[in-house]
């Protein structure tokens, strides 16, 4: 098994067993994961910014992945889904 593939087997196994997710967003959960685990977090800290900046919206279009924040709600999107 290759590193990439067990650290997909891993997140996927994460998320299966998580209660506080529910299981019609599972697979979203774990495709949105799935972008990130080949190291490249650089969005991730991008939005991290973002909110300590209190800025209202940050976008990765390759990925199809929006920050947004509205008044005192924060919102992530992976390709249109909350």
């Amino acid at each position: 098994m290759k590193r990439e593939e067990y650290k997909r087997d891993l997140w996927q196994e994460y998320v299966e067993n998580a209660d506080y997710i529910e299981r019609v967003w599972k697979e979203g959960v774990i495709e949105f994961g799935e972008n990130f685990l080949n190291g490249n977090v650089t969005f991730l800290y991008e939005v991290y910014q973002a909110f300590i900046d209190q800025e209202r919206f940050r976008i990765d279009e390759q990925r199809g992945i929006e920050y947004e924040k509205d008044q005192d709600l924060y919102f992530i999107r992976y390709q249109g889904e909350e």
